[in-house]
């Protein structure tokens, strides 16, 4: 991957204040400005984890394709 979680602390106050500088702009209440950011806040998180999730899922993948697989051998059992 290549951003850590951490980096979701910058980007959710990056965005929070846009969302509240957009939200002043256009005069709406406190009420919807704070849904707003909320709303902005969940989907930035949600974006980081479905992203963490599609890596997981290309990598497994990936080292299926590469892995020779698993031959079955039969033991002979021990004197």
């Amino acid at each position: 991957m290549r951003f850590k979680v951490l980096i979701l602390v910058p980007a959710i106050v990056i965005g929070s204040a846009a969302t509240l500088g957009i939200g002043m702009a256009h005069s709406n209440s406190l009420w919807s400005i704070l849904l707003a950011m909320a709303l902005a806040i969940t989907a930035l998180q949600m974006g980081y984890f479905g992203g963490t999730i599609i890596r997981f899922i290309i990598v497994g993948a990936r080292i299926r394709k590469d892995s020779p697989g698993i031959i079955a051998v039969a033991q002979r059992p021990a004197c």
